[in-house]
């Protein structure tokens, strides 16, 4: 029996609507998202179009619902985290609020890869399908997500092409010495009408009290209650200061006129993580970009000082309870005040005597905490008898304001001698440039030569003479830092003075931090003092 030949089977494809995967509405609930990076002028209105465009397309579609317009104005697109629109579109997706995204293109969607596949894998699970109008891809498509990747690391590589054209122009105008000057948050200095910084005056005598007061012996924590009590705003515009911020102060350069440019740099641009500049890149040092609040001697003798409190000495021998390495303002003198016999400092100490009066008296410490074997002459001092002696030591040698002026004119004359002395230091520069020429020529000579050791004597004799000229310039210029630094101090002095009243009868602590290097407590109970790097007895 023959069977009947079986029909020929016929396939009909049946096209898959991509948004019928993604609704089970009759209209679809459609969102879009729009960004531009910068607040430029033609980005301004790159921004305001894309957001009416969107919004036209979507109310003119009878299909479509609107679910929102999400953006974000002038905001990178390299971290999700930090785009407050992308985030609350994709809460409104997660809680199923929305059903399709419309985009401009994958850079405006995001330009780190990883992120942008992240995203469009989870909205994808979610039912949620994306339109980047600009690749014409749609996520609905089974094959689009290998495109998707490829895009977006061209994205991605884009931005990091922008990001490193915007840091070298930035770098191109630091090395011109051309900086931005950030008045937000920064006390002393206001835009002036050509653009430039200028001084303003009621934050510049903020910024001098600080620095004044720091170098009078005051510590951060003190100058911040003084500023607290006199109702001084901090550069943020609060009530309260901090430690921190003062010490910031301390340490800007601004206030000496300065610009140190690249302080900081970014370390990664997806991640945008900025790092402290340790030598990682370049820097640049603008000197006299704008007025100085604070004179530059003064800023440099605030930078030893910050330095010299932070690495202070150790006050005993060996370690005790009592052993400070911490800078303390509470009392001038425990930071003067110098054993003659073992080189430790003096400590502030409190007696009872029989009666049960209270008495304060100077010690060693090293006497103190280890006893007679590790120093056993020094004085004890009392602290009346102690601070009179000061008080005279100091009006004796600097009430005659003509005396401290007459050494600071003796000064003044050798920085001036040793500027014309330049003359005669360059015909010794002259010549060493003439000793290396020779020393050139006869190294040539020796290459060429099969007995090198006719040269030998001639070379000695003109590298002992090059040394013995280096020595001389070396000599002149190590002096005339000497006169330099003897002419701020002495200067110093003399500035002490005048703001200080003449009688000088109470004896005053501030005075002898600006006046006082170190007093040595001598074995007969005399005081040495060492007032401006020069001693009296």
């Amino acid at each position: 029996m023959t069977n009947a030949s079986s029909p020929k089977k016929a396939v009909r494809e049946i096209a898959a609507d991509p948004q019928l995967t993604c609704r089970s509405r009759k209209r679809l609930r459609v969102a879009a998202y729009c960004r531009v990076s910068t607040e430029q002028e033609e980005q301004e209105s790159s921004f305001e179009g894309q957001v009416t465009y969107y919004t036209n397309l979507i109310e003119n579609n009878p299909e479509w619902e609107m679910a929102g317009i999400f953006a974000d104005h002038g905001i990178s697109g390299i971290k999700d985290t930090t785009r407050p629109g992308f985030m609350q579109m994709i809460e409104a997706c997660k809680k199923h609020k929305i059903d399709m995204i419309l985009t401009k293109s994958l850079s405006r969607f995001s330009r780190n890869t990883l992120d942008s596949i992240r995203y469009i894998r989870l909205l994808k699970s979610l039912g949620v399908v994306i339109e980047f109008e600009k690749e014409g891809l749609n996520t609905g498509d089974l094959g689009s997500e290998i495109y998707l990747t490829w895009f977006s690391a061209f994205a991605q590589a884009e931005s990091e092409s922008l990001s490193q054209n915007v840091t070298m122009g930035k770098r191109r105008l630091f090395k011109e010495g051309k900086c931005p000057f950030q008045y937000k948050h920064f006390i002393g200095y206001r835009r002036g009408a050509d653009g430039q910084p200028e001084i303003d005056p009621e934050g510049a005598k903020t910024i001098e009290h600080i620095f004044y007061g720091f170098l009078a012996g005051k510590t951060p924590a003190q100058l911040k209650i003084e500023l607290e009590e006199m109702h001084i705003l901090s550069p943020s515009g609060k009530t309260t200061w901090s430690k921190a911020t003062i010490q910031n102060i301390l340490r800007n350069e601004k206030y000496a006129g300065d610009v140190l440019l690249q302080k900081t740099f970014t370390a990664d641009f997806l991640t945008k993580k900025v790092k402290k500049n340790r030598g990682e890149v370049t820097q640049y040092y603008v000197t006299d970009n704008h007025p100085a609040i604070i004179p530059r001697e003064i800023f440099q003798q605030v930078q030893l000082e910050l330095a010299r409190r932070s690495s202070r000495p150790k006050v005993s021998q060996r370690k005790t309870k009592t052993e400070r390495g911490k800078y303390t303002s509470k009392f001038a003198l425990s930071e003067r005040l110098v054993c003659g016999e073992c080189g430790c400092l003096y400590r502030r100490t409190q007696w009872i005597k029989r009666d049960g009066t209270k008495e304060y008296v100077w010690r060693c410490v090293n006497r103190l905490e280890n006893g007679r074997k590790y120093c056993k002459n020094s004085p004890s001092l009392k602290e009346p008898q102690l601070q009179e002696a000061i008080m005279a030591a100091i009006r004796e040698q600097f009430t005659d304001r003509d005396k401290v002026k007459e050494a600071l004119k003796d000064v003044e004359e050798k920085i001036i001698l040793h500027g014309d002395s330049q003359q005669d230091v360059a015909p010794l520069l002259t010549h060493i440039q003439e000793i290396d020429q020779a020393m050139s020529n006869l190294l040539l000579l020796v290459s060429h030569s099969a007995d090198s050791g006719i040269y030998d004597a001639k070379f000695k004799e003109l590298t002992k003479e090059k040394a013995d000229l280096q020595a001389q310039v070396d000599t002149v210029e190590q002096v005339a830092r000497q006169d330099q630094d003897r002419q701020w101090e002495l200067q110093a002095v003399l500035d002490a003075i005048d703001r200080q009243p003449v009688e000088l009868a109470r004896y005053d602590d501030e005075l002898v931090r600006r006046i006082v290097d170190q007093i040595f407590v001598m074995l007969d109970g005399n005081l040495e003092f060492r007032f401006g790097c020069r001693n009296f007895d």
